[in-house]
């Protein structure tokens, strides 16, 4: 395989498993987490990156058999390789455990051998190259599958430059409102706005998206942005503990995000249309019961307006945030418009506010063979409301 590589280009190794006896498993997917190591040889000249706690973006499990099994994992996932040199790199893996049911994931530690590369110094026209490639792989990779689209987005995650932030800021964008294409390739993406010599690149394009009033913004854009800014003004900053976070008020985690939802929720005076109802909405599913009263009641006044699948997912997770009588036909409305299995937070609102208009469609339900109801549900309805469903439930 390839020993030299330009600043940021993927540094693919190769992990070997073999088990003579049957009985062991290994994960063949996901990136980089905590409990590995790779070990880096000199260390001194990279940047080492915050690991990833769990492998949450992708994940496999296949039996080792005497057949050999190749997994690939790339170097780039813990540290940024930014200076020309030679380096030695051995991981520490945690990916084999000893098939049993139930799974008790009691992993096996494994080192491998050490393998040495070296980077290459490189130019500004390399990294227009090594920029432009990567482009063009997304843009083909959006029609093929997953191990493809990830290895499209690494080509693009690892540049370090200002040039190559933008870009994977810019991707990032879109791929947040592309169909088919795997959540792993957007937040490995997001995962590489970290891998860049210069964040405030990124920031400055986020903080320029979030005072445009032209289009909305979204819970995504004021999360990249805090973060961001927490990584450039307090360099080494952990903040995996979110309910530590949470009891801190002067945390700076929430001092950044208060910052950027007061900018918003000022913006949307003189915001109009969609771009005000949407950044509102944006607030008040990320800011929960912290949400500005302003705020929830843009959301209240303009919920009609808002997509099905929006108003499905507001009344499922932030009920109780924006809970209104006025709400009631809107979401005897929705009842229609969203699909079976989605039905029953649609219906615990409305039974909360108007249950009158949640008589007839329950009832429906309940006599229709192919519907679920639950006993939670019915027993919310007032007494005797649904009284009228038995003799008709009985003679089915």
């Amino acid at each position: 395989g390839r020993t030299s590589f330009k600043v940021g280009e993927p540094i693919r190794l190769e992990l070997v498993f073999t088990a003579g006896a049957a009985g062991y498993m290994v994960e063949t997917g996901g990136m980089d987490d905590a409990v590995e190591r790779l070990n880096i040889h000199p260390e001194s000249s990279v940047r080492r990156l915050p690991p990833i706690l769990g492998r949450h973006t992708y994940s496999f499990h296949g039996d080792i058999t005497e057949t050999t099994n190749v997994f690939r994992v790339c170097a780039n996932y813990w540290g940024l390789f930014d200076h020309p040199g030679t380096y030695t790199v051995s991981l520490e893996t945690r990916r084999v455990t000893v098939k049993e049911w139930p799974p008790k994931h009691q992993w096996i530690p494994l080192a491998t051998n050490a393998v040495t590369f070296t980077i290459e110094p490189t130019t500004s026209d390399d990294e227009q190259r090594l920029i432009a490639a990567a482009d063009q792989s997304l843009r083909a990779a959006l029609t093929m599958g997953m191990t493809e689209q990830i290895r499209a987005a690494e080509m693009l995650a690892f540049l370090p430059s200002d040039a190559a932030a933008i870009a994977k800021y810019r991707w990032h964008k879109e791929l947040a409102t592309v169909k088919g294409m795997p959540s792993n390739a957007y937040h490995l993406l997001r995962r590489g706005f970290e891998m860049t010599r210069n964040p405030a690149a990124i920031l400055t394009a986020i903080e320029a998206d979030l005072e445009r009033l032209d289009q909305p913004v979204t819970w995504e854009m004021i999360s990249n942005a805090t973060a961001i800014a927490l990584a450039i003004k307090y360099p080494g900053l952990r903040y995996e503990d979110l309910e530590s976070v949470f009891a801190d008020k002067a945390h700076p985690f929430l001092l950044e995000q208060a910052r950027y939802v007061g900018l918003v929720t000022e913006s949307l005076e003189r915001r109009a249309g969609q771009s005000r109802l949407f950044s509102a909405a944006a607030v008040l599913w990320g800011m929960a019961d912290r949400t500005p009263r302003e705020v929830t009641r843009v959301v209240i006044d303009g919920f009609a307006q808002l997509p099905t699948d929006s108003r499905l997912h507001l009344t499922d997770i932030r009920w109780s945030v924006f809970r209104d009588a006025s709400l009631g036909p809107t979401l005897r409305r929705t009842l229609d418009e969203v699909e079976a299995h989605n039905r029953s937070s649609i219906f615990r609102a409305l039974i909360d506010i108007a249950p009158e208009l949640a008589i007839g469609p329950l009832a429906a339900d309940i006599l229709d063979p192919s519907r679920v109801v639950t006993a939670e549900l019915v027993a919310q309805m007032p007494s005797g409301s649904m009284s009228h469903v038995a003799a008709p439930l009985l003679a089915h």
